[in-house]
């Protein structure tokens, strides 16, 4: 609490800025609200909620100042360089991001909308968007299988091709052999790093590297490089929004986004403990589908390229979970469910290698 109360004069500050600001964001009617601002703190932001009168109605803005765990003051977060040098450049992108989507007129997608940089504060004022993240959708062992959720999938779908296509510089590619091994040793180097050599990464090199290409001619772009349930809102009527995008994300396989969404539930702690008995195997069935028809829309795609890099995805969680076991937070633990972790982990990477990847697949980004 009192690192709380030890930014109040920076909340006043920023309320006095925004309340000479919000009428050329809303109208000239616009006010803001004299209800005193929220405050959360966030492991990597504080967030700072204004309420703002328009008319009959209110809207919120959302006061973002970017931080480091350690930062227990907004004080602290604003002596860092490192976080100074890329707010401003991450305000951009989500202009730029926000622009693309309103030039593309998706009925079913859209963007936050960011208002202005704050060079004072080091922070991002953005209009609050309304909704529920995807995953608060998610009731294990109640699997949601209904029309709805399916369309919130393919709507999250869509929300990704317009960003890869729009904001990612999506084109045709040759994703060769040497790229795939040099992220598959990245992988696999940290795997045995913190298994502390237990599990067996040369049986996994073997199994991927079979099931790898000589050369796949696929859809390339920059991605979202994050894109999980948490990170996908969805408003009230229905329409899906991406959040938190990687701006540095290097260009990738658009399959590596898509895998990502299609996965979360699978390697969530409630699905990694029951051994995924919480969600059978038909709701994954139809949640590929809805992200495929989401993004492709009919266009053609490659399954046993999306089963590879759900593979590739599914290495990745595994080795974050070592991770975590092999950190003084949940190391005592580990004894009891390391064992089970791994077995479940090494289960659903067979699962998605079972396949013989398609070589000369040329495959078109959806239009």
């Amino acid at each position: 609490m009192r690192a709380l109360d030890s930014n109040q004069a920076y909340v006043n500050e920023i309320a006095a800025t925004l309340a000479a600001r919000v009428g050329d964001w809303f109208g000239a009617g616009a006010s803001l609200d004299s209800a005193p601002a929220e405050v959360r703190m966030y492991p990597n932001s504080f967030m700072l909620r204004y309420r703002v009168q328009v008319e009959n109605s209110q809207r919120t803005v959302l006061v973002k100042i970017p931080r480091k765990p350690v930062h227990q003051t907004i004080t602290e977060a604003l002596q860092n360089d490192y976080l100074r040098a890329h707010t401003r450049d991450y305000f951009d992108f989500m202009l730029a991001a926000w622009r693309a989507f309103e030039r593309a007129q998706e009925a079913h997608c859209f963007a936050i909308r960011p208002l202005e940089y704050f060079e004072t504060w080091n922070a991002i004022a953005m209009l609050e968007a309304q909704g529920r993240p995807l995953k608060e959708m998610l009731h294990f062992g109640r699997p949601p299988q209904t029309g709805a959720f399916q369309l919130h999938l393919e709507n999250a779908a869509r929300w990704v091709r317009i960003f890869h296509e729009r904001i990612g510089d999506l084109s045709i590619e040759t994703v060769s052999r040497a790229e795939i091994e040099s992220r598959l040793d990245s992988l696999l180097t940290d795997l045995a790093k913190y298994s502390n050599g237990q599990v067996d990464t040369a049986s996994i090199r073997t199994l991927l590297q079979a099931a790898a290409s000589d050369g796949w001619r696929v859809p390339v772009a920059r991605t979202h490089d994050d894109y999980h349930y948490s990170n996908v809102l969805i408003s009230p009527e229905g329409r899906a929004c991406g959040l938190d995008a990687r701006r540095r994300s290097v260009r990738n396989p658009i399959y590596a986004d898509l895998a990502t969404l299609l996965l979360d539930p699978a390697t969530r702690v409630a699905s990694i403990l029951t051994g995924g008995l919480l969600l059978p195997h038909r709701f994954f069935a139809l949640a590929r589908q809805s992200i495929l028809n989401g993004y492709f829309e009919g266009q053609p795609h490659d399954d046993s390229i999306l089963d590879f890099y759900c593979a590739m995805t599914v290495l990745d969680k595994w080795m974050i979970n070592e991770r975590r076991f092999a950190s003084g937070a949940i190391k005592s633990v580990g004894i009891f469910f390391r064992p089970w972790v791994r077995w479940y982990f090494s289960a659903l990477l067979r699962r998605y290698l079972a396949f013989s990847p398609s070589k000369s697949a040329v495959l078109e980004p959806a239009e």
